[in-house]
Protein backbone atom coordinates (compact mmCIF):
# COMPACT_ATOMS: atom_id res chain seq x y z
CA UNK A 1 0.00 0.00 0.00
CA UNK A 2 1.54 3.66 -0.66
CA UNK A 3 0.78 6.07 1.42
CA UNK A 4 0.96 10.00 1.67
CA UNK A 5 0.57 12.06 4.92
CA UNK A 6 -0.46 15.71 4.76
CA UNK A 7 1.43 18.41 7.37
CA UNK A 8 -0.20 21.54 8.03
CA UNK A 9 1.00 24.97 9.80
CA UNK A 10 0.07 28.34 10.08
CA UNK A 11 1.73 31.17 12.16
CA UNK A 12 3.04 28.18 14.62
CA UNK A 13 6.84 26.89 13.54
CA UNK A 14 7.76 25.95 17.08
CA UNK A 15 7.47 22.19 16.45
CA UNK A 16 6.69 21.88 12.76
CA UNK A 17 10.81 20.74 11.87
CA UNK A 18 9.84 17.83 15.07
CA UNK A 19 6.50 16.88 13.50
CA UNK A 20 7.75 16.46 10.34
CA UNK A 21 11.21 14.04 11.20
CA UNK A 22 8.75 12.38 13.25
CA UNK A 23 7.32 10.89 9.73
CA UNK A 24 10.40 11.28 7.18
CA UNK A 25 11.63 8.86 10.25
CA UNK A 26 9.38 6.22 10.26
CA UNK A 27 9.86 2.41 10.10
CA UNK A 28 7.77 2.08 6.92
CA UNK A 29 8.66 5.52 5.07
CA UNK A 30 5.74 7.18 3.41
CA UNK A 31 5.64 7.66 -0.38
CA UNK A 32 5.08 11.28 -0.71
CA UNK A 33 5.13 13.97 2.71
CA UNK A 34 2.65 17.26 1.61
CA UNK A 35 3.15 20.02 3.53
CA UNK A 36 0.98 23.82 3.79
CA UNK A 37 2.44 26.28 5.71
CA UNK A 38 2.34 30.17 5.10
CA UNK A 39 6.54 30.67 5.94
CA UNK A 40 8.43 27.22 4.22
CA UNK A 41 11.40 29.33 4.59
CA UNK A 42 11.27 27.91 8.25
CA UNK A 43 11.60 24.37 7.38
CA UNK A 44 14.39 22.45 8.06
CA UNK A 45 13.96 18.92 6.30
CA UNK A 46 16.37 16.44 6.31
CA UNK A 47 18.04 15.02 3.59
CA UNK A 48 15.41 11.82 2.52
CA UNK A 49 14.30 9.66 -0.97
CA UNK A 50 10.52 10.92 0.19
CA UNK A 51 8.98 12.44 -2.42
CA UNK A 52 8.09 16.00 -0.50
CA UNK A 53 5.83 18.73 -2.34
CA UNK A 54 5.42 21.91 0.32
CA UNK A 55 2.08 24.54 -0.79
CA UNK A 56 2.59 27.96 0.63
CA UNK A 57 -0.67 28.74 1.76
CA UNK A 58 -1.51 32.99 2.91
CA UNK A 59 -5.07 31.92 4.69
CA UNK A 60 -5.69 30.18 8.19
CA UNK A 61 -8.99 28.29 7.22
CA UNK A 62 -7.69 24.61 7.80
CA UNK A 63 -9.79 22.94 5.99
CA UNK A 64 -9.06 24.94 2.87
CA UNK A 65 -4.93 23.69 3.09
CA UNK A 66 -6.65 19.92 3.03
CA UNK A 67 -8.70 20.55 0.33
CA UNK A 68 -5.57 22.15 -1.58
CA UNK A 69 -3.52 18.96 -0.50
CA UNK A 70 -5.76 16.25 -1.39
CA UNK A 71 -5.16 17.83 -5.18
CA UNK A 72 -1.56 17.59 -4.98
CA UNK A 73 -1.55 13.75 -3.69
CA UNK A 74 -0.60 11.62 -6.31
CA UNK A 75 -2.78 9.13 -7.70
CA UNK A 76 -1.44 6.00 -7.10
CA UNK A 77 -1.97 6.64 -3.42
CA UNK A 78 -3.98 4.08 -1.45
CA UNK A 79 -3.97 5.66 1.90
CA UNK A 80 -3.79 9.62 3.20
CA UNK A 81 -2.83 10.63 7.05
CA UNK A 82 -2.74 13.36 8.55
CA UNK A 83 -0.50 15.25 10.95
CA UNK A 84 -0.97 19.04 12.40
CA UNK A 85 2.40 20.84 13.17
CA UNK A 86 2.70 20.62 16.90
CA UNK A 87 1.83 16.47 16.92
CA UNK A 88 4.08 13.78 16.03
CA UNK A 89 4.03 10.32 14.94
CA UNK A 90 5.10 7.02 16.65
CA UNK A 91 8.27 5.63 14.71
CA UNK A 92 5.80 2.89 13.88
CA UNK A 93 2.75 4.38 12.78
CA UNK A 94 2.71 3.95 9.42
CA UNK A 95 3.71 -0.10 9.45
CA UNK A 96 0.63 -0.14 11.94
CA UNK A 97 -1.95 1.53 9.85
CA UNK A 98 -0.95 -0.11 6.51
CA UNK A 99 -1.29 -3.70 8.27
CA UNK A 100 -4.66 -2.64 9.89
CA UNK A 101 -5.79 -1.35 6.61
CA UNK A 102 -5.13 -4.91 4.43
CA UNK A 103 -6.29 -6.93 7.82
CA UNK A 104 -9.30 -4.60 7.83
CA UNK A 105 -10.06 -4.39 3.73
CA UNK A 106 -13.88 -3.61 4.96
CA UNK A 107 -13.02 -0.25 6.45
CA UNK A 108 -12.55 3.00 5.27
CA UNK A 109 -11.13 5.30 8.13
CA UNK A 110 -8.56 4.66 11.04
CA UNK A 111 -8.87 6.33 13.83
CA UNK A 112 -5.95 5.79 16.67
CA UNK A 113 -5.81 6.47 20.05
CA UNK A 114 -2.76 8.96 21.85
CA UNK A 115 -0.31 9.83 23.80
CA UNK A 116 -0.59 13.44 25.91
CA UNK A 117 2.99 15.02 25.63
CA UNK A 118 3.50 18.68 27.09
CA UNK A 119 5.50 21.51 25.29
CA UNK A 120 8.59 19.81 25.81
CA UNK A 121 7.95 16.12 24.14
CA UNK A 122 7.36 14.53 27.46
CA UNK A 123 4.61 11.56 28.18
CA UNK A 124 1.82 13.13 30.12
CA UNK A 125 1.43 10.24 32.53
CA UNK A 126 -2.32 11.96 33.97
CA UNK A 127 -5.28 10.46 31.94
CA UNK A 128 -6.68 13.44 30.00
CA UNK A 129 -10.07 14.38 28.95
CA UNK A 130 -10.37 12.74 25.61
CA UNK A 131 -8.26 9.72 26.36
CA UNK A 132 -11.38 9.44 29.20
CA UNK A 133 -13.57 9.05 26.25
CA UNK A 134 -12.43 6.99 23.99
CA UNK A 135 -13.22 3.16 23.66
CA UNK A 136 -9.90 1.37 25.45
CA UNK A 137 -10.27 -1.59 22.77
CA UNK A 138 -10.35 -2.02 19.01
CA UNK A 139 -13.87 -1.68 17.67
CA UNK A 140 -15.69 -1.00 14.21
CA UNK A 141 -17.98 1.71 14.34
CA UNK A 142 -20.73 1.83 11.98
CA UNK A 143 -24.39 3.15 11.88
CA UNK A 144 -25.73 -0.04 13.35
CA UNK A 145 -23.51 1.18 16.97
CA UNK A 146 -22.59 4.90 16.31
CA UNK A 147 -25.14 5.96 18.50
CA UNK A 148 -24.49 3.69 21.50
CA UNK A 149 -20.77 4.13 21.20
CA UNK A 150 -20.84 8.02 20.63
CA UNK A 151 -22.76 8.31 23.59
CA UNK A 152 -20.47 6.61 25.92
CA UNK A 153 -17.26 7.58 24.00
CA UNK A 154 -17.89 11.53 22.66
CA UNK A 155 -14.19 11.73 21.78
CA UNK A 156 -14.65 8.93 19.46
CA UNK A 157 -13.20 11.59 16.53
CA UNK A 158 -10.73 13.60 18.41
CA UNK A 159 -7.31 14.70 16.94
CA UNK A 160 -7.06 15.37 13.08
CA UNK A 161 -3.59 13.69 13.73
CA UNK A 162 -5.16 10.30 14.36
CA UNK A 163 -7.05 9.95 11.51
CA UNK A 164 -6.03 7.55 8.34
CA UNK A 165 -8.02 7.69 5.18
CA UNK A 166 -8.76 5.75 1.84
CA UNK A 167 -7.74 8.23 -0.51
CA UNK A 168 -10.85 7.76 -3.45
CA UNK A 169 -13.56 8.58 0.01
CA UNK A 170 -11.54 11.55 0.76
CA UNK A 171 -11.36 13.26 -2.48
CA UNK A 172 -15.06 12.50 -2.79
CA UNK A 173 -15.21 15.47 -0.06
CA UNK A 174 -12.47 17.60 -1.65
CA UNK A 175 -14.76 20.35 -2.05
CA UNK A 176 -17.07 20.48 1.63
CA UNK A 177 -13.52 20.98 2.86
CA UNK A 178 -13.34 24.68 2.28
CA UNK A 179 -16.46 24.96 4.53
CA UNK A 180 -14.61 23.80 7.36
CA UNK A 181 -11.99 26.01 9.34
CA UNK A 182 -12.67 24.23 12.58
CA UNK A 183 -13.72 20.94 13.80
CA UNK A 184 -11.92 19.08 11.12
CA UNK A 185 -11.36 15.77 13.30
CA UNK A 186 -15.01 15.71 13.76
CA UNK A 187 -15.55 16.36 9.28
CA UNK A 188 -12.99 13.32 9.12
CA UNK A 189 -14.98 10.96 11.44
CA UNK A 190 -18.81 11.84 10.05
CA UNK A 191 -17.24 11.31 6.53
CA UNK A 192 -15.74 7.92 7.53
CA UNK A 193 -18.98 6.79 9.07
CA UNK A 194 -20.99 7.89 5.98
CA UNK A 195 -19.22 6.02 3.78
CA UNK A 196 -18.78 2.53 5.69
CA UNK A 197 -16.84 1.34 8.63
CA UNK A 198 -14.50 3.16 10.93
CA UNK A 199 -11.95 1.28 12.82
CA UNK A 200 -10.77 3.14 16.08
CA UNK A 201 -8.03 1.03 17.32
CA UNK A 202 -6.41 1.24 20.68
CA UNK A 203 -2.97 1.82 20.00
CA UNK A 204 -1.14 5.12 20.63
CA UNK A 205 0.29 6.08 16.95
CA UNK A 206 -0.02 9.79 17.93
CA UNK A 207 1.74 11.84 20.52
CA UNK A 208 -0.80 15.23 20.79
CA UNK A 209 0.73 18.22 22.14
CA UNK A 210 -0.82 20.01 25.11
CA UNK A 211 1.19 22.38 25.81
CA UNK A 212 1.60 23.25 29.49
CA UNK A 213 -0.95 21.25 30.53
CA UNK A 214 0.31 20.00 33.95
CA UNK A 215 0.65 23.54 35.28
CA UNK A 216 -2.70 24.32 33.90
CA UNK A 217 -4.58 21.79 35.71
CA UNK A 218 -3.15 22.39 39.14
CA UNK A 219 -4.07 26.31 38.63
CA UNK A 220 -7.44 25.34 37.46
CA UNK A 221 -7.54 22.71 40.38
CA UNK A 222 -6.38 25.09 42.99
CA UNK A 223 -8.04 28.21 41.89
CA UNK A 224 -11.93 29.36 41.00
CA UNK A 225 -10.95 32.52 39.12
CA UNK A 226 -8.22 30.87 36.57
CA UNK A 227 -11.06 28.11 36.13
CA UNK A 228 -13.55 30.59 35.30
CA UNK A 229 -10.86 32.70 33.01
CA UNK A 230 -10.64 29.74 30.93
CA UNK A 231 -14.21 28.88 30.72
CA UNK A 232 -14.99 32.26 29.45
CA UNK A 233 -12.02 32.22 27.26
CA UNK A 234 -13.25 29.45 25.35
CA UNK A 235 -16.46 30.46 24.52
CA UNK A 236 -15.20 32.04 21.12
CA UNK A 237 -13.77 28.57 20.36
CA UNK A 238 -17.33 26.70 21.48
CA UNK A 239 -18.94 28.83 19.60
CA UNK A 240 -16.81 28.08 16.34
CA UNK A 241 -17.12 24.69 16.97
CA UNK A 242 -21.24 25.16 16.94
CA UNK A 243 -20.66 26.65 13.39
CA UNK A 244 -19.11 24.00 12.38
CA UNK A 245 -21.45 21.56 13.59
CA UNK A 246 -24.59 23.13 11.91
CA UNK A 247 -22.31 23.23 8.57
CA UNK A 248 -22.61 18.99 9.83
CA UNK A 249 -26.24 18.79 9.77
CA UNK A 250 -26.51 20.19 6.10
CA UNK A 251 -23.79 17.53 4.98
CA UNK A 252 -24.57 14.11 6.80
CA UNK A 253 -28.72 13.80 6.74
CA UNK A 254 -29.05 9.74 7.85
CA UNK A 255 -31.26 9.38 11.09
CA UNK A 256 -28.27 8.31 13.61
CA UNK A 257 -26.04 10.87 12.05
CA UNK A 258 -28.78 13.51 12.41
CA UNK A 259 -29.53 12.91 15.91
CA UNK A 260 -25.97 12.91 16.77
CA UNK A 261 -25.60 16.12 15.29
CA UNK A 262 -28.61 17.74 16.14
CA UNK A 263 -28.24 17.33 20.31
CA UNK A 264 -24.48 18.61 20.00
CA UNK A 265 -26.05 22.16 18.08
CA UNK A 266 -28.93 22.04 20.94
CA UNK A 267 -26.54 20.83 23.96
CA UNK A 268 -24.16 24.03 22.78
CA UNK A 269 -26.20 26.15 21.96
CA UNK A 270 -28.23 25.76 25.52
CA UNK A 271 -24.90 26.42 27.27
CA UNK A 272 -23.55 29.61 24.94
CA UNK A 273 -26.74 30.70 25.86
CA UNK A 274 -26.37 30.74 29.42
CA UNK A 275 -23.25 32.56 29.03
CA UNK A 276 -24.43 34.64 26.20
CA UNK A 277 -23.45 37.69 28.35
CA UNK A 278 -20.17 37.12 28.38
CA UNK A 279 -19.46 35.65 24.77
CA UNK A 280 -21.02 38.61 23.37
CA UNK A 281 -18.55 40.57 25.21
CA UNK A 282 -15.36 38.20 24.23
CA UNK A 283 -16.68 37.73 20.29
CA UNK A 284 -15.68 39.26 17.69
CA UNK A 285 -17.71 37.21 14.98
CA UNK A 286 -22.30 38.12 15.22
CA UNK A 287 -23.64 36.32 17.68
CA UNK A 288 -26.90 33.66 16.49
CA UNK A 289 -28.48 31.88 19.50
CA UNK A 290 -31.83 30.64 20.20
CA UNK A 291 -34.24 32.64 21.81
CA UNK A 292 -35.25 31.65 25.34
CA UNK A 293 -38.36 29.34 23.89
CA UNK A 294 -36.71 27.83 21.33
CA UNK A 295 -34.82 25.84 23.55
CA UNK A 296 -37.25 25.00 25.80
CA UNK A 297 -39.49 23.87 22.89
CA UNK A 298 -36.31 21.90 21.61
CA UNK A 299 -35.77 20.55 25.33
CA UNK A 300 -39.47 19.59 25.67
CA UNK A 301 -38.81 18.02 21.99
CA UNK A 302 -35.63 16.08 22.83
CA UNK A 303 -37.27 14.45 26.09
CA UNK A 304 -39.93 13.10 23.92
CA UNK A 305 -37.07 11.23 21.18
CA UNK A 306 -35.65 10.20 24.15
CA UNK A 307 -32.20 11.90 23.63
CA UNK A 308 -32.98 13.94 27.25
CA UNK A 309 -33.55 11.86 30.34
CA UNK A 310 -36.89 13.37 32.27
CA UNK A 311 -33.86 14.49 34.88
CA UNK A 312 -31.78 16.07 32.34
CA UNK A 313 -35.18 17.77 30.64
CA UNK A 314 -36.34 18.82 33.96
CA UNK A 315 -32.95 20.68 35.01
CA UNK A 316 -32.74 22.52 31.26
CA UNK A 317 -35.76 23.86 32.10
CA UNK A 318 -35.14 25.22 35.72
CA UNK A 319 -31.77 26.53 34.49
CA UNK A 320 -33.78 28.33 31.37
CA UNK A 321 -36.02 29.64 33.43
CA UNK A 322 -33.47 30.80 36.39
CA UNK A 323 -31.41 32.13 33.71
CA UNK A 324 -34.60 34.24 32.48
CA UNK A 325 -34.40 35.62 36.05
CA UNK A 326 -31.00 35.71 37.39
CA UNK A 327 -28.62 35.73 34.63
CA UNK A 328 -25.08 36.67 36.62
CA UNK A 329 -26.29 34.68 39.67
CA UNK A 330 -27.27 31.24 36.68
CA UNK A 331 -23.48 31.59 35.02
CA UNK A 332 -22.00 31.58 38.14
CA UNK A 333 -23.90 28.34 39.77
CA UNK A 334 -23.34 26.38 36.55
CA UNK A 335 -19.35 27.80 36.45
CA UNK A 336 -19.56 26.77 40.29
CA UNK A 337 -20.84 23.40 39.18
CA UNK A 338 -18.38 22.66 36.74
CA UNK A 339 -15.68 23.13 38.48
CA UNK A 340 -16.52 21.38 41.28
CA UNK A 341 -17.19 18.44 38.70
CA UNK A 342 -13.81 19.24 37.27
CA UNK A 343 -11.92 18.90 40.26
CA UNK A 344 -13.63 15.47 41.59
CA UNK A 345 -12.81 14.31 38.06
CA UNK A 346 -8.97 15.17 38.41
CA UNK A 347 -7.88 14.80 42.37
Amino acid sequence: MRTAVIVSAYKRYEYINEAIKSVIFQTKKPNEIIIAIDNPKILKIPKTNIKIKIIERNYPEYGKAIAKCLDEVDKDIDIVMFLEDDDLFRKDKIEKIVKYFKNFENVVAIHNSQYPIDKDGKKIETEYYAQEYQPKTNIVIDLNNLYTLYKEYPFLHHNVSSFSFRLDILRKYKKLFKIFHTGIDTFLFFIGINEGKVLHIKDKLTYFRISGMSSIILEELKNFKAFKKKKIKQLCLTYKYLSAWKELSKIFTNETCKKIIDEKIFRSEFYLYIFKDYLKKICRDKISLPNFFNLVRKTIKYKKMNILSKKECLKFLLLLIFSKLFKKITMEIVLRYLFSKFRLEKL
